[in-house]
């Protein structure tokens, strides 16, 4: 996990599974390119480079693909926060089946 610190400083974290990660309320505001910015952007120059043809066979084989179903059920998870990875990770194994 890559965790942004002040001043543009990043720290990666890598911890155990299941985790519980929150993020603050600033961590998805849009920055708007300026002006100046978009002047400087077309004067840079572009390179266009042919795609190589990959010799190796694909890692993935999809068998389907398929929109998930539009639901509303939230659950609010109670409990110590030590409890709450573990129980969220019941939840998805027991009733969601994703892991």
């Amino acid at each position: 996990m890559k965790r942004e610190l002040e001043d543009g400083w990043f720290q990666h974290v890598d911890m155990p599974l299941p985790a519980l990660l929150t993020i603050q309320s600033g961590g998805n505001k849009l920055r708007y390119a300026t002006l100046m910015g978009i002047k400087k952007a077309k004067s840079k120059p572009t390179a266009t480079l042919p795609a190589a043809p990959s010799t190796t066979p694909p890692a993935i084989e999809f068998a389907r693909v398929y929109l998930p179903e539009k639901q509303k059920r939230t659950q609010m998870l109670t409990g110590m926060p030590p409890r709450s990875p573990h129980s969220s990770s019941r939840k998805l194994q027991s009733e969601v089946r994703v892991l």
